[in-house]
């Protein structure tokens, strides 16, 4: 696998693997460069795996959630999100205490990551309606964050998070 730092500026995407688990790779051509792997299928607890290490990412709550992201050897969170339900957002703030907002645009099809300042780091922009697809892209003020890697796993799992609870909704009406 290739580092996700190294793709700033180019076309890469999330795409579902075939079949019905819900398993995600970051592709990049046809190299996989990335995974997401929700290993129960109603389940939310997650793992992101990449060049740069492996993640747990696991949400509680449903209607206010938190999500934790830590690394796989590890009880600590890197980063806590926490989505708002009004706006279909959030914020995750880090260990150190920098915060990033999650914006939501055109009915939860594109999620991006900005900085407080309103600078846009990381966006993913969803298609698809049976099988999941998602176009990424990276800023290169993204470069400037550690945190870079999982925050592409996170966004994945978020807009997977999204769909299926709107899935959950509408099946409830």
């Amino acid at each position: 696998m290739r580092k996700l730092s190294s793709l700033t500026d180019h076309d890469i995407a999330w795409q579902q693997v075939p079949g019905l688990r819900s398993e995600y790779e970051l592709r990049f051509g046809d190299e996989v460069v990335a995974s997401l792997k929700l290993p129960r299928m109603l389940g939310s607890a997650a793992v992101f795996q990449c060049e740069e290490g492996t993640w747990n990412i696991a949400r509680s709550g449903f209607f206010a959630s938190t999500t934790h992201v830590r690394r796989a050897d590890s009880v600590d969170p890197e980063g806590t999100f926490r989505a708002s339900p009004w706006t279909r957002g959030g914020l995750l703030e880090l260990t150190d205490g920098r915060v990033l907002q999650l914006r939501t645009k055109i009915w939860g099809r594109t999620l991006e990551w900005y900085t407080p300042s309103g600078e846009s780091l990381v966006q993913m922009r969803g298609s698809g309606f049976w099988k999941f697809r998602a176009d990424l892209h990276m800023t290169r003020d993204a470069l400037q964050w550690p945190e870079l890697h999982w925050l592409v796993g996170l966004l994945c799992y978020q807009m997977i998070m999204m769909r299926r609870d709107s899935a959950s909704h509408a099946a409830a009406h």
